[in-house]
């Protein structure tokens, strides 16, 4: 065999292998950003489920707190894009 075929077989090996880690990595990763988004989740609604809360409130006073979430995001989201 020659240097050349040696060597383009070790390179693509190598190649192959980075390609792995790097694919491990990722997964790692977002493993790790959706535990962290979970936690974040759990913190800020202190184990509450919101849609089970808003299913067992009256129709009248879900339509209300729509309403109101809705205006605020609608005013945060002008804030933020005159920033």
């Amino acid at each position: 065999m020659s240097t050349f075929v040696i060597l383009s077989r070790y390179l693509c090996h190598e190649m192959m292998d980075q390609t792995k880690v790097k694919v491990i990595y990722k997964i790692c990763l977002s493993r790790r950003r959706v535990r962290e988004a979970e936690r974040y989740s759990w913190t800020a609604t202190r184990g509450v489920n919101e849609a089970t809360l808003m299913e067992n409130f009256p129709e009248d006073l879900q339509v209300d707190i729509r309403r109101h979430l809705f205006k605020f995001v609608k005013k945060v989201s002008t804030k933020i894009s005159v920033a």
